[in-house]
């Protein structure tokens, strides 16, 4: 099915219409935004009652990183997730999807992502059944996660957020991957240097893991390595302490962008002001792209456990 989309009088999606075919085999549904902000893959589950789950992807790469084979959340979703239901999205600027041209562009991507959870949860509440949403997000993806979590209102009912992959303090200079220009600029120069710190000791990882990674990678947007690196080390605290929903946020043992540890999670704790329920989990033999290492799976284990636990007691 296709429809056009409108924008409202002050310039947000208008969620109620969506451009939505099904023209990947693997998937029930590809929907875009026809602003062509953001667009993502649904996979409809098997089972009624389990929270819909949406994964939002990192800087440098797209929503296909979330589904390499043996590494996938869409496959985890039928085993680990009981049989829920998931969407993968394309943050702007990522697989094919247009960039915001805002020099805050995590910030100003929340609308849009907003509007196209908010269509996928009211075409299928009713047919999966599912008591709310729980939100996956990984390295700027987990930012950009956080950042949802913490707006006053959201028109789908939240049950809690699952993120890895950052923290607040960088523990490189971010700048080592900027290349010049700002805006939506496509660093090539900081796929290949990110690959070389996304992994632990090669004794963590099998080598074809970084090759089915890659598969799902492309040049990060460069206003995205300015925010992450300028405006979030301030921010965090504020988004986090807003956060009212169960958070799970876990740091991979060899994590390479970010500071992390004991310190870092002892910074992080007393942020969460609001949230209902906070785990700080430290993940052991993996770096930031642990989903690709070989204790990977355990992660993905944990969170789908984690947005399993997240339904009201009536729910399950």
């Amino acid at each position: 099915m296709a429809s056009t989309m409108t924008e409202t009088a002050t310039g947000a999606p208008d969620p109620t219409q969506v451009l939505a075919t099904s023209n990947e085999a693997q998937y029930d549904k590809h929907l875009v935004l026809p602003n062509g902000h953001v667009s993502g893959f649904y996979k409809r589950g098997t089972a009624k009652g389990l929270p819909l789950i949406v994964v939002i992807h990192g800087g440098g790469c797209n929503s296909k990183y979330m589904d390499r084979p043996g590494y996938s959340y869409v496959e985890d979703a039928a085993t680990l997730g009981r049989g829920c239901s998931i969407m993968l999205v394309n943050r702007p600027g990522y697989g094919g999807t247009k960039g915001t041209d805002s020099l805050n562009p995590i910030e100003a991507s929340i609308p849009h992502l907003v509007a196209l959870i908010k269509w996928i949860w009211d075409e299928e509440t009713k047919r999966i059944e599912a008591p709310g949403v729980v939100l996956f997000g990984h390295s700027i993806g987990g930012a950009t996660t956080y950042t949802i979590a913490a707006e006053p209102e959201l028109p789908f009912p939240l049950l809690g957020i699952a993120v890895s992959g950052f923290a607040i303090h960088h523990s490189i200079p971010i700048k080592a991957f900027w290349v010049e220009g700002e805006g939506q600029t496509r660093n090539k120069m900081a796929s290949e240097k990110l690959r070389n710190v996304a992994y632990g000791p090669p004794d963590t990882y099998d080598p074809e893991a970084k090759r089915a990674a890659a598969q799902g990678g492309e040049p990060p947007v460069q206003a995205e390595l300015i925010e992450i690196s300028h405006a979030w080390p301030e921010r965090f605290h504020t988004v986090a302490g807003r956060i009212r929903v169960p958070l799970w946020h876990g740091l991979a043992e060899f994590e390479n962008l970010w500071k992390v540890g004991p310190e870092a999670f002892e910074e992080m704790r007393p942020s969460y002001r609001l949230a209902s329920r906070v785990e700080l989990v430290e993940l052991p033999e993996g770096g930031h792209a642990y989903s690709f290492h070989k204790r990977g799976k355990e992660m993905h284990a944990m969170q789908f456990a984690f947005a399993l636990s997240c339904v009201p007691a009536t729910g399950l």
